[in-house]
Formats: structure tokens, sequence, C-alpha cells
């Protein structure tokens, strides 16, 4: 399994303002076949029904202390296994922080199986969250801009397609609107930038790169209002066809 966005070691450009996506990605299938979302639909409910195009794996929030243990032990294996930390440092075996508390941490299912997961951090008065007291940033708007952090899959289930990933965030993205969320941040690697334009998202950085949490990561902000338009109908015909393509 792997931390998602993991550098890979390439270059890349960084932009002084807010980035923008690549052209539209192409599609293989004919005119027949190529899945069309009903014009009814509006954003919200396009990213819902991407989410449904990948079962039978299932994307939820984690409600019991059973599946929290199982998130800590998916990220201690993740994070020992790119030897970010010492097992030592997680004698139970479990990673985890002060931060987890006060979040809603998004998990993947294939069955019994966890296959990824994710966490939101959510604001709470008179506190900091991670990227801002990392790398000493303030992020507005205060009160509705929540991080995402600790975004895991599995080796066995991330595929060039990023298809685990994409419904991992998409369900983040939809509890984060339902929480009364505008904005995310988070940190990005090298790689994760480079990820980030190919699904069609636009971010702001921060502020300067540092060494955090095992890379050297950049500070972030996207508002879901601006990114739900351009993500919304691209990933629900990306899920769809490979809905279709796999026979599903």
């Amino acid at each position: 399994m792997h931390l998602s966005g993991q550098d890979q070691g390439n270059d890349v450009e960084l932009p002084e303002k807010a980035l923008v996506p690549g052209g539209r990605v192409m599609i293989t299938m004919n005119d027949f076949e190529r899945p069309r979302p009903p014009t009814v639909l509006n954003e919200h409910e396009m990213l819902i029904k991407a989410l449904e195009c990948t079962k039978p794996l299932r994307f939820a929030v984690a409600e019991s202390s059973t599946e929290l243990e199982a998130v800590y032990r998916l990220r201690y294996q993740a994070v020992t296994e790119r030897e970010w930390v010492q097992p030592e440092d997680f004698p139970d075996g479990l990673e985890r922080d002060v931060y987890d508390s006060r979040s809603v941490h998004i998990v993947g299912w294939d069955g019994d199986l966890l296959v990824a997961s994710t966490r939101i951090v959510l604001p709470a008065p008179g506190c900091l969250l991670p990227v801002e007291e990392a790398f000493d940033v303030r992020i507005a708007p205060i009160g509705q801009t929540a991080e995402i952090s600790r975004s895991i899959v599995a080796r066995a289930y991330s595929t060039i397609q990023h298809r685990v990933f994409k419904a991992l965030i998409v369900k983040a993205s939809l509890e984060a609107c339902a929480l009364g969320m505008t904005h995310l941040c988070g940190t990005h690697t090298r790689s994760m930038i480079r990820l980030e334009r190919m699904l069609g998202c636009r971010f702001t950085p921060l502020g300067d790169k540092k060494q955090y949490w095992g890379e050297v990561r950049y500070p972030y902000v996207l508002s879901l209002e601006e990114i739900a338009p351009l993500v919304a109908e691209r990933w629900y015909r990306e899920m769809s066809e490979n809905q279709i393509q796999s026979g599903r």
C-alpha cells in the first residue's frame, strides 16, 4: 500500500497563481456507447452517481471504534512501509494524532477489507488546522475550511486511472459540503500536483514548500464551489466508462 500522491522524483512547474486544469480527457468509446449524465443532474447528483459506479467498492464515514482502529492500522502500515516513522514510535500498531478526535474519517471497503481512507479535519474555535500549524499560514474562510489529510489507497487498489482515489475524494468532498464547509486545504507533493492537474482540479498554493510528513510538500486551498462544475461531469463520465469497460 502507499500514500496517495507519493513523489516519483520527477520535476513539475509550480504556478504563482491558482493552477488551471488542462484539456479534456479523450473519450475512446464511440458516441453511442459514451455515458451521458442526464441534463437534470446537478454537480452534487453527478458526484453521487460517480460513487455508485465504483461498486462493489463501498465508500462511507467510519462510525465505530472498530472501523477507526482499522483506519489507524492502515495508516500505520503505510507510514512504516515508507519509513516515515519507526515502528517503535507506535507500539500499538496504530498511527493516530491529536487531530483525529475532531475529524470525519472516510473509508473505502471491498467487502470487509479496508482499501482506502482519508480524513476531514474540521475547524474548531481557537484551534489551528494541521497545515496552518505546520506551515505557519492562516487559511480563510475561518470556520468553513476543513483539511483533507492522511489519504491512503492500498497498493493493490492503486491504478493508473486512480479510480479508488477519485472516489475517496468525491466522498470526502460530499461529506465536507454536508458539514457546511466551503473550502478544503491540505498539502501536496509534486506528484500530487500532477495528479490534481490530470483529474481536472484547481487549487491555490499558500506558501513555500517544506519537508513535512515524510516528503517535500506544498500547502494549498481550494474552493468546493469552484471545483464542483470542473470535476463532476468529468469524473462521472470517466467512472461510468470504467464501469462499462469492466462489465459491471
